[in-house]
């Protein structure tokens, strides 16, 4: 996560490895369901600060499927050759 200014946190790598697998945003509830059975420790609270952080630092492109559930998705980046 070579990010200036976001430290790399557990919460933050496996919520952007679980995003980057996806083809299609995910809610933080499929997020966290996702996450669940690798992390037994992680909150839904931790997962939404994680999105929230990761798109902040544009890591993740934040979208709003519903108002009560949003969704976000990796940011992918381009390179032509």
């Amino acid at each position: 996560m070579p990010v200036v200014g976001l430290t790399s946190t557990a919460p933050r790598r496996a919520v952007l490895a679980l995003l980057a697998g996806r083809s299609r945003p995910l809610t933080a509830q499929e997020v966290h369901a996702g996450l669940t059975s690798t992390l037994r420790h992680i909150g839904l609270t931790t997962v939404y600060r994680a999105v929230h952080s990761l798109a902040d630092a544009g890591c993740c492109t934040p979208s709003a499927l519903t108002a009560n559930a949003p969704a976000a998705t990796v940011v992918r980046h381009h390179t032509s050759a």
